[in-house]
């Protein structure tokens, strides 16, 4: 049951025991029968409001109008034994069309104005025959008054009711039409906020909590009880921080970073039609993807820039080095073996094919493109492939694979180049355990992808560090360039596939190669 219903029955009861009470209690020198006469008018009061109470559970509606029409009619009697048409309790009739059209609207207004009127013209008709049960200290009016005078104050109390009833349904109709029309506006309106991706929190100029969305949840200290709370109480620190005091708060735009996300936050004031400011709106924008995809432009400018310099560098050199180790070689050919010029111009030679090897590996990161052919493959196999070539070296020789690739579910869309980016992973991973240990590897499916981890158990990786692993010419490695990692995720990204670290210091680095599904 609605809480304005039980309002209604709750009120009835009382507003008689009030109006009847006062006029008994002045009237003094009260009877047995008047007495009576006042408890059953109250207890008739309380037996409409029960009937209310037991009908309601069945169908809202006609229970308003069986009230209502029980209104009317304990309106009648209460008319009745308080002077018919000379009693004051007639306003009863107003009360009972008001509270219609509050429940009911213009056609509750309507019939409990006719009800009224019908009711009011058969109390005094029954009022001017019948006095034999009124009690004489009750108001009556007298024997002289004339029958027109009669006629002309129930015509008038009949059209005062229609005005009433009229005037009544006329405002409760704006009122329902601007109730619908609010209601439809804040589903618009709630539609709208939901389907934001966006935090929204709006403050009073007290700095209260007046409102938030779900998606602001995050940046609560808590959700329950939020409302009507002041933001330093709720509001994480991260951004009451930001906002400083209630009087101070103005209209700003700031970043924030929480955990591993970015955000952009946007202060606006909320001002009245006089200008003056009565709270402020918090918009808060997840912005991550933005940072990376700007973060991947800048990388992509950087790549290209050190492209074309590497290429530069690569031919400028390229050649002299050709002809310097060329006459080292024809010069070494003419000479004796106990020549110390000979052990000289071998290292010379030695040195030549070491920077060769140097140029070569700026020539392979000015390449645009790395992969020839995008094409199915069983990642299972490479990997195995992979494995059994690097396990024939030497270095390792105390490592040792655990491999979990099952061919089921292992068919991607790769290139022969992600034997470079497996080769590059496992040898780092030895690398970090100083050739000595267990590398894990495990394929598996989720999200439509196919992901290939590779686990060791090495120095870890700094958390500053992990975001630059993948940038040229980046190296922890003592004389490394910083080439490969750049080389490895350029060829996954070139087929579709995405590349993620893991690392904790001192305990090990997982790197996750995810692969598209063929």
């Amino acid at each position: 049951m609605k809480r304005d219903n039980y309002l209604l029955l709750f009120v009835r009861p009382v507003l008689i025991a009030v109006l009847l009470g006062i006029e008994f209690l002045f009237m003094g020198n009260l009877g047995k029968t008047d007495i009576i006469l006042l408890v059953s008018l109250i207890a008739g009061g309380g037996l409409v409001s029960v009937i209310g109470y037991l009908l309601v559970k069945i169908n809202t509606t006609i229970s308003l109008y069986v009230q209502f029409t029980l209104d009317v009619i304990l309106s009648s009697v209460i008319l009745y034994f308080t002077g018919g048409i000379e009693s004051p309790y007639f306003i009863l009739y107003f009360i009972d069309i008001i509270v219609a059209s509050i429940y009911l609207f213009a056609k509750g207004s309507f019939f409990t104005s006719v009800l009224s009127i019908v009711s009011f013209v058969a109390v005094v008709y029954l009022r001017s025959k019948f006095t034999a049960l009124i009690p004489p200290s009750f108001l009556i009016f007298t024997s002289n008054i004339p029958k027109g005078l009669i006629f002309i104050r129930s015509y008038t109390y009949s059209l005062a009711f229609l005005t009433v009833g009229a005037l009544s349904a006329y405002i409760s109709e704006i009122l329902l039409k601007g109730k619908e029309n609010l209601q439809e506006v804040r589903i618009t309106l709630n539609d709208i906020i939901k389907s934001f991706n966006d935090a929204i929190i709006t403050l009073d100029r007290n700095g209260y909590i007046k409102y938030f969305n779900n998606y602001s949840k995050k940046f609560l200290k808590t959700t329950k009880s939020v409302i009507n709370r002041n933001y330093k109480d709720i509001l994480i620190d991260e951004l009451a921080g930001k906002l400083g005091d209630v009087e101070n708060i103005e209209e700003n735009k700031f970043e924030m970073k929480l955990e591993n996300s970015f955000y952009r936050v946007n202060i606006n004031r909320i001002n009245d039609g006089k200008n003056k400011i009565i709270g402020h709106n918090i918009f808060i924008t997840n912005i991550s993807e933005q940072k990376k995809s700007i973060e991947k432009e800048k990388e992509i400018e950087r790549l290209r820039a050190i492209s074309n310099l590497s290429a530069a560098v690569a031919h400028e050199i390229g050649n002299p080095l050709a002809s310097i180790k060329g006459a080292t070689e024809v010069a070494i050919s003419g000479m004796d073996d106990s020549s110390d010029t000979k052990s000289l111009l071998k290292l010379v030679a030695k040195e030549s094919n070491r920077l060769a090897q140097i140029l070569d590996k700026f020539r392979q990161i000015s390449r645009e493109r790395w992969i020839e052919k995008v094409k199915d493959m069983d990642v299972a196999e490479e990997i195995k492939y992979v494995t059994d070539i690097v396990a024939h070296d030497k270095l390792f020789k105390d490592i040792t694979f655990q491999i979990d690739c099952s061919a089921e579910n292992s068919i991607i869309k790769g290139a022969k180049e992600l034997n470079e980016v497996f080769s590059n992973l496992i040898r780092n991973a030895a690398q970090a355990m100083n050739y000595r240990g267990v590398i894990k590897i495990k394929c598996y499916t989720e999200d439509e992808k196919v992901s290939v981890v590779i686990e060791d158990s090495g120095e870890g990786i700094d958390k500053e560090d992990l975001e630059n692993i993948f940038k040229p010419y980046f190296s922890m490695k003592r004389g490394g360039m910083g080439i490969g990692l750049t080389i490895s995720k350029q060829i996954v990204e070139e087929v579709g596939g995405d590349i993620e670290v893991e690392s904790v210091k001192g305990k090990g680095t997982k790197i996750k190669v995810k692969l598209r599904r063929a």
